[in-house]
């Protein structure tokens, strides 16, 4: 085969190069053309892409010059197991002992793969590669290589196994590599073979058949019934011998096929075969059931059936078959009864759906000849109108009923279901009259009229008539305290009227009675919420979104759910399929906040760019985009964005405090008029609030403008209480002042307010300054000896103390007498020890309130 003139390219060993001539032709190919032509170029294109690989390595080996003769060869593979020869030592570097060592772990591989019993065993691929965490990366590189070429050979592993070396070598983290070295074919079936959730038997491959051989033809034989190539499929079949169907998944496979060719004898006798086989696995009771309806055996499926149902009671198809043998029996109302159960519990079950349709029609049929018969009109009149309302034809029900009144008189029997035909025909008044009359009508005949109660309630329910609805539900539930349905209605009903504790225990109590109906957890999920109770609600939403999943507001409040466990991923999707569920009144900053605490800043960016070009009058969504550049690092512009916001907004209050927050981060003096201007305007928009009085204290202390701090605390406090955030800050920041003032005595009283609501840091320092001012010397060393204590590794401290020390020991006159002669004095507190720059406390990361957007989203429900 010229592969080269068929590509089209010159030889190369570039697979890149191979790849987009490939890729080319297949662009060009037309269906119209011959389709040889086109198997002619996949082979060349797979040929290419092997003998390039096989070029690179020998160029590598230096043991021949490569060219174009050396580019052509057969694409032939052997079906028989064979070793994968080791690439030969050369100038990769590679010591020739890492493939001596490959070489023998492969002979082990072989080994091991050539007896069937050994290669299914996970424990005999544990041992092999036991030594695996101790090999170097060029070993475990070159029995890597070795390992996958001979595995595209020898392909036939159970599941676990492939999964077992996947875990050892991470295939699955290396599929671009591995498509650059081996066939989109294996490839293709590596990764087939890792994501399978099933796999076949490898237990019983008889010992005198080629395992490789055997297992080829099982896969060729699913992959023909799979596609439906029954003459194909038969060839396969052909090929098993006697023995082999001692395989229960071969048995499986030929009971499938005769049923595809409706030869039910023999697909009977594999699936008979099948149970002698596998007596404890019901999926052969279930094949061998079917056949034997298809062959009449109707007794045999009877059998069948039953057997399931004693292991697996509630089994829908158990019971659905089982109900087509009562009615083959010609026993219509016991096949109808077990398929309104399966219908009940399994509402999308289409075939049992259609079968009770078919019963109902029978039913009809037979109730509608006895209808002719004067002693039978009354109980088959009744029959006939309970057979239209079940099968959704309340109009003939109602007619049935006046038809044949005469027969039937009036009782709370007839009345209930004229009234629940009525309800389905959405003539609600008059079905509550009816209700009415077969409650007294029940009352006269001594009945406790449990049936006409729930139906009264749940329709007085729905049309807010809640204290008749409530009051019938309660009767029904003394006659019957186990009734999920009106559980149900009474827990949603407690949930409306805001009574969240007794919702809560009303629809777990319905739960337990019977789990299956989402409705009960809708409830619950919705009274955990509204208490605050998310982490609990999080799995009744997944419930309720299982079978309401395009309940916007549901998605809505899941994420908020996942919000408060922190899992922003989570809420992220919950609120995208809100908004693509139709949940858009709601405040879209949820779906920013959730990407933004996820770290996706740049998704956050989109969404919030989406809603500003909806609201660009928003400021909050400004603040929210200053937000997201300052935590993705953008100081400028996120400092840009606040500022423009600012002036935008000058009554709005976020916008200031951004700008003022940056310009106090940075501290640049000549900044000082902007950071005065913005807290001017923060304090006249919200005169107590304590950060911005704070912070302005703060810059007062870092400007060393001593004077007004003391003015600035007596607003902070007048504003608020002594247990605000900042009150003893306030306090030390304000001694200080005071301190550099003179004004020792006021400065000893803040400090100490200060250090008694719990600061420490420089308090005891100062104090202890304060007092060496006001000539308190012992109290001075009291303080100085503290401040040590509390901060043993600021050198200073103890420096400051010795200097007190030494005073008060006299050895420091002498000091301060020759000091005064060349301009000295008393000890000064040192400059390590003043006030240093005061740090901004910070703000938060986002402009988002979660509990307030809660707050109103429970107002749009009200």
């Amino acid at each position: 085969m010229k592969v080269w003139d068929i590509l089209g390219i010159r030889p190369t060993t570039d697979t890149n190069v191979i790849k987009r001539a490939y890729a080319a032709k297949l662009k060009a190919f037309s269906f119209d053309e011959n389709l040889q032509e086109l198997e002619q170029l996949r082979e060349a294109y797979e040929l290419a892409l092997k003998n390039a690989k096989l070029i690179t390595e020998t160029l590598q080996s230096k043991f021949i010059t490569p060219s174009a003769d050396n580019l052509s060869g057969s694409s032939e593979k052997s079906t028989h197991l064979r070793m994968v020869s080791p690439l030969p030592y050369g100038s990769s570097g590679e010591d020739p002992s890492v493939t001596a060592k490959a070489d023998a772990f492969m002979e082990r591989v072989a080994a091991l793969y050539g007896t069937i019993s050994l290669r299914r065993d996970p424990l005999q691929w544990d041992a092999l590669l036991a030594q695996e965490p101790s090999w170097p990366p060029s070993l475990k590189g070159a029995i890597n290589m070795q390992l996958l070429e001979f595995l595209e050979e020898n392909p036939y592993l159970p599941v676990a196994i492939w999964k077992l070396l996947d875990e050892r070598f991470y295939w699955t983290e290396q599929e671009d590599e591995l498509r650059d070295t081996f066939s989109d074919e294996f490839v293709d079936f590596l990764f087939q073979e890792l994501h399978r959730e099933w796999e076949l038997s490898y237990a019983f491959i008889p010992d005198d058949r080629d395992a490789d051989e055997f297992l080829a033809c099982r896969d060729n034989l699913i992959e023909k019934l799979m596609k439906n190539e029954l003459d194909q499929a038969s060839y396969y079949l052909g090929a098993f011998e006697e023995a082999d169907f001692n395989d229960p998944d071969l048995l499986r496979l030929v009971g499938e096929y005769n049923c595809r060719i409706q030869d039910w004898e023999y697909a009977w006798q594999a699936y008979h075969r099948l149970i002698e086989l596998e007596p404890d696995n019901l999926d052969g009771y279930y094949r061998h059931a079917y056949v034997a309806l298809k062959k009449g055996l109707t007794g045999r499926a009877f059998a069948d059936y039953r057997h399931i149902l004693s292991i697996q009671p509630e089994d829908p198809q158990a019971l659905s078959g089982l109900a087509q043998c009562f009615a083959l029996y010609g026993k219509i109302n016991e096949a109808k009864s077990l398929l309104e159960l399966v219908v009940e519990q399994h509402p999308f079950d289409l075939d049992s759906s259609i079968r009770l349709l078919e019963i109902n029609r029978q039913l009809l049929a037979h109730y509608e000849a006895e209808a002719q018969q004067e002693p039978k009109q009354k109980d088959a009149a009744l029959a006939i109108a309970q057979l239209y309302y079940d099968v959704n034809l309340p109009d003939r029900c109602c007619k049935t009923l006046d038809r044949y009144r005469s027969a039937i008189g009036r009782s709370s029997e007839d009345e209930l279901l004229r009234a629940k035909a009525l309800l389905d025909l959405e003539r609600h008044d008059e079905a509550l009259e009816m209700l009415d009359r077969a409650w007294n009508s029940a009352r006269a005949e001594g009945s406790n009229g449990y049936d006409i109660l729930v139906r009264r309630g749940i329709i007085n329910l729905e049309r807010s008539n809640r204290n008749a609805g409530v009051r019938d539900l309660k009767a029904a539930l003394k006659l019957n305290p186990y009734d999920p349905v009106v559980l149900f209605e009474l827990a949603n009903n407690a949930y409306l009227e805001d009574r969240l504790d007794e919702g809560i225990e009303l629809a777990t109590r319905s739960i337990a009675m019977d789990p299956r109906p989402w409705g009960a957890y809708a409830v619950r999920c919705g009274c955990l919420f509204e208490m605050g109770k998310y982490a609990e609600a999080l799995p009744d939403y997944r419930k309720k979104l299982e079978h309401e999943y395009d309940d916007g507001q549901a998605w809505f409040r899941k994420g908020i759910c996942h919000m408060h466990a922190l899992q922003y991923s989570d809420a992220v999707d919950c609120f995208r399929a809100a908004v693509e569920w139709g949940y858009e009144d709601e405040d879209a900053s949820f779906l920013i906040a959730a990407c933004f605490y996820n770290g996706d800043y740049e998704q956050a960016l989109d969404s919030l760019s989406e809603l500003q070009e909806e609201d660009p009058d928003n400021s909050d969504l400004c603040v929210m985009e200053g937000d997201i550049y300052r935590a993705m690092g953008d100081k400028d512009k996120a400092l840009a964005v606040y500022s423009e916001a600012a002036e935008r907004f000058p009554d709005d209050y976020y916008p200031s405090q951004r700008v003022l927050y940056m310009l106090l981060k940075a501290f640049n003096r000549n900044d000082t008029k902007k950071m005065d201007s913005h807290i001017g305007r923060l304090l006249r928009l919200e005169p107590d609030d304590e950060w911005v009085l704070a912070e302005s204290i703060k810059l007062l202390m870092n400007l060393k403008i001593w004077k007004q701090v003391p003015l600035m605390t007596k607003r902070y406090f007048a504003e608020l209480d002594i247990d605000g955030e900042y009150a003893s800050e306030v306090l030390f920041y304000c001694g200080v002042a005071l301190y550099h003032e003179g004004m020792y005595r006021e400065s000893l009283a803040h400090l100490q307010r200060a250090y008694e609501l719990g600061l420490r840091n420089e308090t005891s320092i100062y104090r202890s300054a304060a007092y060496y001012k006001s000539s308190q010397l012992e109290n001075a060393i009291v303080h100085a000896r503290l401040a040590c204590q509390e901060l043993p590794d600021r050198p200073e401290y103890a420096q400051y103390l010795t200097q007190l020390e030494q005073e008060a020991a006299g050895t420091g006159r002498l000091r301060r007498g020759l000091a005064g002669l060349f301009g000295g004095g008393k000890p000064e507190l040192p400059d390590s020890l003043k006030l240093p720059h005061q740090e901004v406390a910070e703000i938060e990361k986002l402009r988002f309130d979660l509990t307030e957007d809660e707050e109103e989203d429970e107002d749009d429900d009200e």
